[in-house]
């Protein structure tokens, strides 16, 4: 003679509801009215729609921030992007755009993190984006001058001179001595003399950043113009034409 075992759940309208130890879950969300509960059943369950419901009607951050990690669990991620949009998770939509390369959805969420000053987040998405120039301006908005020269020296050569100045500038009144002690690269030719090279370098691949979209199968062609060392060729002989060398990077449909 086989035998069953039954649970009896008090539900919290006061109804008793005896069910098979199967599907318990359900049906005591079912019974459950408050929606906090509810939400973090459904949560649990991994019932994204019903989360979601919940969700849009309570209009809460720690809901919405909730629902944007179980539908990013689950793949859903048009859901996972509403809900972290909803949340202002922006670090959450810095991971989604720059994992699926969502160039529009990156610039979106730069300018959003830029205008609220959460500069690691546009700094990064600009990064990603290749606006140099952006992630300068982020730096000398947030005062971060010493950085901002060092990335100018790197990434902007053209533009070390200005940085350099608003840097001097910044520490004369506390520090005057020290801000006599900082030099402007341009003003000493001797010691800097690869900047000249630097800045032709920088106006090729600013200039070919700009005009070349290339497509993400054809990353493995674009890193071969990545890795040249454009410095070393210029040393080598500094009336090269670095142009030639987008002939490395030939745009294509990607073969389906």
């Amino acid at each position: 003679r086989q035998e069953k075992i039954f649970f009896f759940f008090q539900a919290e309208d006061g109804i008793r509801d005896a069910q098979e130890s199967r599907g318990l879950g359900d049906v005591y969300k079912r019974q459950v009215q408050d929606q906090d509960h509810k939400f973090d059943l459904a949560v649990h369950l991994g019932k994204v729609d019903e989360a979601f419901k919940i969700a849009k009607q309570e209009d809460s951050a720690n809901k919405w921030k909730q629902l944007g990690d179980l539908a990013l669990i689950q793949g859903k991620v048009k859901v996972a992007i509403q809900a972290l949009e909803a949340s202002e998770d922006l670090s959450g939509l810095l991971l989604i755009y720059s994992s699926l390369g969502m160039k529009d959805g990156l610039r979106k969420l730069a300018e959003k993190a830029q205008a609220t000053t959460k500069t690691n987040v546009a700094f990064t998405c600009y990064f990603l984006l290749n606006d140099i120039d952006k992630c300068l301006e982020i730096l000398i908005e947030s005062k971060r001058l010493p950085e901002a020269a060092l990335f100018a020296k790197t990434y902007c050569p053209s533009k070390i001179s200005s940085v350099v100045d608003l840097w001097k500038q910044d520490i004369q009144k506390e520090h005057p001595i020290t801000a006599q002690k900082i030099a402007d690269p341009l003003d000493y030719p001797d010691e800097f003399s690869d900047l000249v090279m630097a800045a032709k370098v920088e106006q090729f691949i600013r200039g070919q950043r700009n005009s070349v979209d290339v497509p993400a199968h054809q990353y493995v062609e674009y890193n071969e113009l990545l890795t040249q060392d454009f410095f070393k060729v210029l040393q080598e002989d500094p009336d090269q034409d670095l142009s030639q060398y987008l002939s490395l990077l030939h745009i294509s449909e990607p073969t389906r």
